[in-house]
């Protein structure tokens, strides 16, 4: 191997570390949040929280009626529990390139993964939200009206179908890695 590639295979190796830590911690704290969310949904609907509580707002989740803000909050709580786990993904990939520095091996697989997690991360928490506000009006003594509303988190998805694009960059780069280092 020369020189030059040996320089580069260190440096992504030195890169890696940091980052990935970084991303570590950053998933960890999205899991906080989500879990705050849920904790905040739950106490909504059990306790009968306002709807203009701190907590409610602070995720900006207000809703007219207790079971809208539930539903809200559920929701977030997913939308985070779903990003944190693209972020573990993504830390596992920096783990894998850490110890070997051949940055395409594990990461065409590793990014299809993170891409239809970000897909139904824009859609599925909007839906389940909607679907637990429904179940929680029904069963309440004063049912309200209440619509299946379905939203779609536009930059995720532009996210995700980026990410699978760059998913097939790298299956090729990984192929080109292989017959380069089997030719020589």
């Amino acid at each position: 191997m020369d020189e030059r590639k040996q320089q580069l295979i260190e440096k992504i190796k030195a890169i890696s570390k940091p980052a990935r830590a970084f991303i570590i911690v950053f998933a960890i704290v999205l899991l906080g949040f989500g879990t705050l969310a849920m904790v905040g949904a739950v106490i909504t609907e059990v306790k009968g929280l306002p709807t203009d509580a701190k907590l409610p707002r602070l995720f900006e989740a207000e809703g007219k009626t207790k079971e809208i803000t539930a539903g809200l909050l559920t929701a977030k709580a997913l939308t985070s529990w779903v990003e944190a786990n693209v972020l573990f993904v993504i830390g596992r990939m920096l783990g894998k390139i850490a110890e070997t520095g051949m940055p395409f091996q594990p990461l065409g697989k590793s990014f299809r993964t993170c891409g239809v997690l970000l897909m139904l991360g824009s859609v599925a928490p909007s839906v389940i939200g909607s679907a637990v506000t429904g179940v929680l009006c029904q069963a309440s003594d004063d049912p309200l009206s209440w619509e299946f509303r379905l939203s779609l988190n536009t930059e995720l998805l532009v996210v995700a179908v980026i990410v699978l694009i760059l998913s097939n960059i790298f299956e090729y780069g990984a192929l080109l890695q292989q017959e380069t280092d089997d030719t020589v």
